[in-house]
């Protein structure tokens, strides 16, 4: 019997990678993704409502909970029964506030998105984020 378990989990784990939208739609009756939300390396529980065109990554969103509208996470962990409003940014990268000559991402990291990196060869500040945790009924 936890032999048949463990497979089950590690079955379960590889449907959550491969999965869109769309499957959580169908294999997760109790959730409610809406149209244009974006999620990525997600876990939900049951009974999360997330609200369009948020962008979730590497985030677990627990039973209960929701997610309002053009809000971002990343790498959150958030608890049963959290309402998170709309437009609410948590989880963006970190940037220097002193040593530097700018907060600007090519004086400081190679991440600079289009920038040309003619400033930076090496990445010379972690500018990843912090796990971030909302526990309960928040």
């Amino acid at each position: 019997m936890g032999r048949i378990k463990n497979i089950l989990r590690h079955i379960g784990i590889l449907l959550k990678l491969v999965m869109s939208i769309d499957m959580w739609r169908t294999a997760n009756l109790t959730c409610e993704i809406m149209d244009k939300a974006n999620l990525s390396d997600v876990q939900l529980g049951e009974y999360v409502l997330v609200l369009p065109e948020s962008n979730i990554m590497n985030t677990s969103i627990s039973n209960y909970s929701y997610v309002g509208m053009t809000t971002l996470l990343n790498n959150i962990t958030v608890g049963k029964f959290c309402s998170i409003a709309s437009d609410v940014k948590i989880g963006l990268v970190k940037h220097p506030i002193s040593k530097f000559v700018s907060t600007y991402p090519a004086f400081y990291s190679n991440n600079n998105g289009s920038v040309i990196r003619v400033l930076r060869d090496d990445k010379v500040f972690d500018d990843s984020t912090f796990k971030t945790i909302i526990e309960n009924d928040v």
